[in-house]
């Protein structure tokens, strides 16, 4: 028998047998409309009766089906509802404010009265080109901000804006042809995709706090020439110098364990501190690798929006690279990846449009694909007048986590006693004293001695962040960390344990020494007898 399906996408005839279940009569279903996440049946006896079981679905010759796309929780209509998207601080303040562009009464053009207004001194939109241009250089993207209200400043007010992410999936289970990759049809296959520039940015500037960051984390490179990745760690704020703009501040840098990734993409040319120019306009900005995993962590950490069907609409995940800039000096570049690159590999055909000799617009095939067209660069800074979130430490520093691999010291409890008992620190306010980022991520992911510290990390990270000393002090008295400083105080004295690792070691003449006590950093198959401690070969 023949059945009639109906939905956004138009009406199907299907071809089904009464001994067909109905999981067998929805694969059908989706090889035609692969969309659709559930069935809602309404034969054309009972067309009212909203609560047809689907066990009566497959009825008799003739009858219509109606398809209905599954909604996320919260949709109501085509659209979010509002109150279920908890969107970010600095988003509900951007949106809370007006936006206009004020201009002062021109004397020689404005002839009306102090109250009045003109349109030589009227308020501008954020968006307004002339005003964009002006700035030095011009303001090429839109904050996200920005381009909302361009385009909620039409007559419908927005009624009717949806944003919605690129997808490029390929339908599945369709029945003229074996699955995908071993057949793909024109029904099936993702439609053309066209390449133009974005108009606006998520992220339009980000500050460090201090330079102190940057040079800390460039400190791993000098000491060892490996390139390094980092995680930056701060805020969002508004940005004034761009209309309705929002800035990454950075109070730290998480080094992980390294995965590869090149972050940091430095290489000395040999005279004296300057280092390679190699990205450029000429070259590459970022590489296709770059790209690509810039945009898998963006999808990771996506951007509340109210304006989105799904509560989701791009991402503030930026992404820096330290290089060489065309006078062969240290120079940061900030990026977002406009898209998501992790498109299908059977996309029919991928276009560009660009700017034609006539001034036109005129559209060529993207191949090899145009990474210019995929990222966003943004502004990078640090504050004439640092006021950093984390107060600035003295020398000696405590050593900055997962750099074992390249050489240098390693967070264990020598390293804390070394920080702690320096002669730099001893007239250092125990604040200041304990406001090191990887200081308090040590403390906080690992026992000291078996004394677990997380639970009174928050408090001791609250009177840093507010400056409140008395809470400091009555945190420093506290028994966790009274506990914690008599076992540093015990362990200060460093001494060398050595032990015979193995009957090989031993015949060769090897001495071996546990890390703990040396603060060598290569890893041992092995364990030292008097600290349990990996042992390397000394």
């Amino acid at each position: 028998m023949i059945l009639r399906v109906q939905s956004k996408n138009g009406t199907k005839r299907i071809q089904t047998e009464q001994s067909d279940t109905l999981q067998r009569f929805l694969e059908k279903v989706k090889c035609w409309d692969w969309e659709s996440e559930f069935l809602a049946a309404y034969p054309s006896s009972q067309t009212g009766d909203r609560d047809y079981q689907y066990s009566h679905v497959i009825s008799r010759h003739g009858d219509m089906l109606y398809l209905a796309e599954k909604k996320p929780s919260g949709v109501v209509g085509d659209k979010m509802s509002v109150a279920t998207v908890e969107e970010e601080r600095v988003d509900c303040e951007l949106a809370a404010r007006d936006g206009k562009i004020r201009r002062k009464r021109d004397p020689q053009l404005c002839h009306h009265g102090a109250e009045g207004k003109c349109m030589n001194c009227a308020p501008l939109d954020p968006w307004d080109p002339s005003y964009l241009s002006s700035f030095d250089p011009p303001i090429k993207h839109l904050s996200f901000h920005c381009y909302l209200r361009k385009l909620t400043s039409g007559v419908d007010r927005g009624k009717f804006l949806n944003l919605e992410d690129l997808r490029c999936k390929i339908r599945e289970s369709c029945p003229d042809h074996p699955p995908w990759p071993a057949g793909i049809c024109t029904k099936c296959q993702p439609s053309t995709i066209t390449l133009s520039r974005q108009l606006y940015r998520h992220v339009d500037n980000v500050m460090f706090d201090h330079t102190g960051i940057v040079d800390r984390f460039l400190d791993g490179w000098r000491r060892s020439g490996r390139q390094r990745i980092g995680f930056l760690l701060g805020k969002y704020e508004v940005y004034d110098h761009v209309p309705l703009g929002i800035q990454a501040v950075v109070s730290a840098i998480y080094e992980p364990p390294q995965v590869g990734w090149i972050f940091t993409d430095l290489e000395p040319d040999g005279r004296g501190g300057k280092v390679a120019y190699k990205r450029s306009i000429h070259t590459h900005l970022l590489t296709a690798e770059e790209c690509i995993l810039a945009a898998d962590l963006q999808n990771k950490y996506p951007n509340p929006c109210k304006h989105s069907a799904a509560g989701y609409f791009g991402s503030k995940f930026t992404t820096l690279c330290i290089s060489g800039n065309e006078k062969c000096e240290v120079e940061i570049r900030g990026y977002q990846v406009r898209v998501d690159t992790r498109w299908s590999q059977s996309v029919s055909q991928l276009l560009s449009q660009a700017r034609g000799e006539y001034g036109t617009d005129v559209m060529k095939e993207a191949r090899p694909l145009p990474l210019e067209y995929l990222i966003i660069e943004l502004t990078t800074t640090s504050p004439c007048n640092p006021q950093p979130l984390l107060p600035a430490v003295a020398e000696p520093l405590f050593p900055v986590e997962n750099r074992a691999a390249v050489g240098q010291a390693v967070q264990d409890p020598h390293a804390l006693s070394s920080y702690l008992t320096s002669q730099s620190h001893s007239s250092t306010n125990f604040l200041c004293l304990m406001a090191d980022f990887h200081l308090l991520l040590f403390l906080f992911t690992s026992d000291v001695a078996g004394i677990h510290m997380k639970t009174h990390i928050p408090s001791l990270c609250r009177a840093i962040l507010e400056g409140d000393r008395a809470a400091g002090d009555a945190w420093r008295h506290s028994e966790h960390w009274s506990t914690i400083e008599q076992l540093v105080a015990g362990a200060n004295v460093s001494p060398v344990h050595t032990t015979r690792a193995t009957t090989t070691a031993a015949t060769s003449g090897e001495q071996w020494s546990c890390v703990q006590c040396t603060l060598l950093n290569a890893p041992g198959s092995a364990a030292c007898d008097a600290c349990q401690f990996p042992r390397v070969s000394s």
